[in-house]
């Protein structure tokens, strides 16, 4: 599916497992981000984020757009606290915001806000495997 995709936006592990490189916990590299991007275009995919990486020692959320044929990195602070379904929210806000004719990045840095926002509201939940209540919170997403 990723040869015919216009967009594709694996976490740092996804990518590293589709593109057969070495998954390094302690991060990566700049150069090494764009070549993991690069390889996963290599397949097929035109535009790419990736999700989760440590970069040059930063939390960050590395992409190339086709449309604009620009490689981008957007940092953010990391909340230490893990709830299942950030990935599902990130990716419907992506596209919900991608369907409002909102340039890749933008949509991106939206989607990131908004689910570290949503984090933060929440960090201090009993159970976190329920996930986000995200019902909830409907009026924090753009």
């Amino acid at each position: 599916m990723i040869s015919v995709a216009h967009l594709i936006y694996p976490n740092y592990t996804e990518a590293c497992f589709l593109t057969g490189t070495e998954y390094a916990p302690e991060g990566i590299t700049v150069e090494e981000a764009w070549t993991l991007v690069d390889k996963l275009r290599a397949v097929g995919a035109l535009s790419v984020i990736i999700t989760s990486c440590i970069v040059d020692g930063r939390h960050c959320v590395v992409g190339y757009n086709h449309f604009s044929d620009r490689r981008f990195l957007l940092e953010y602070t990391e909340i230490p606290v893990h709830f299942p379904g950030t990935g599902d929210i990130f990716s419907a806000v992506l596209i919900g915001n991608l369907l409002k004719d909102r340039p890749l990045v933008q949509s991106t840095r939206c989607a990131m806000d908004v689910v570290a926002r949503l984090i933060e509201l929440n960090k201090n939940n009993v159970d976190k495997n329920r996930g986000i209540p995200l019902e909830k919170f409907l009026g924090e997403i753009e």
